[in-house]
C-alpha cells in the first residue's frame, strides 16, 4: 500500500499518520496489488461538533476503478475508524462482483461447450461412389468415399438460439 497523507487546518502528529496506517493497512491487505491510497484529514470551523473533523479516502484500483469514502466525526481517531469500515465495504462489494463475474463467465463457457457437441454421422460403405441426379436432369457424380477408419473432419452442432416452449412463437393457425 501507498499510502499519502495530507493534513489541512490541521497539525500532523506522528501518531495520528501511524494510526491511520496501522488502521488502512489491515484495509489494504484485502486488494491484491499494491494500490495507491490517499487519505486527507482535516479540521472545519462548523457550529456542529459532530462534523469537526473530516477524513477522506481515495483508493485508484487496477483497470481505473476509484474507491472514495468521507467521513465526519467530533473526534480524529473516530473519522479514521469510520472511513476504514467504509473503504473495507467497499473492496469487500468490488471483490464480489469480480468474482462474480468470472464465475459467470465460466459457467456460460460450459454451457457454450455442451452445446457444441460433435453430430453423430452414419458410416458409409467403404470405397462407393455417390451417384444423384439434379433437379434440372442431369446427373451429378460425386467424389469417393473415405475408407472406415481414415481421418475425417467432424462437423459441429452450433444452435442459435433455444427458448422454452412457452416463448416460442408459433404462426396462428
Amino acid at each position: 500500500m501507498q499510502l499519502t497523507i495530507t493534513s489541512k487546518n490541521l497539525p500532523t502528529s506522528p501518531a495520528v499518520s501511524e494510526y491511520a496506517e496501522k488502521r488502512l493497512a489491515k484495509v489494504a491487505k484485502r486488494l491484491r496489488d499494491d494500490v495507491p491510497m490517499r487519505l486527507v484529514l482535516r479540521k472545519e470551523g462548523t457550529q456542529a461538533a459532530s462534523d469537526r473533523f473530516v477524513a477522506e479516502v481515495t483508493a485508484t484500483l487496477k483497470g481505473g476503478t476509484v474507491l472514495r469514502a468521507e467521513e465526519r466525526a467530533e473526534d480524529l481517531y473516530v473519522a479514521i475508524d469510520a472511513i476504514s469500515d467504509v473503504i473495507a465495504r467497499q473492496i469487500r462489494r468490488y471483490r464480489t462482483r469480480q468474482s462474480k463475474r468470472r464465475a459467470s463467465l465460466t459457467e456460460w463457457e460450459a454451457a457454450v461447450l455442451e452445446e457444441l457437441s460433435p453430430v453423430e454421422t452414419a458410416p458409409e460403405p467403404a470405397g462407393e461412389t455417390t451417384d444423384q441426379d439434379t433437379p434440372d436432369g442431369t446427373h451429378d457424380r460425386g467424389g469417393s468415399v473415405e475408407p472406415h477408419g481414415a481421418a475425417r473432419t467432424q462437423l459441429l452442432r452450433i444452435p442459435e438460439r433455444r427458448r422454452p416452449p412457452d416463448q416460442c412463437h408459433l404462426p396462428p393457425t
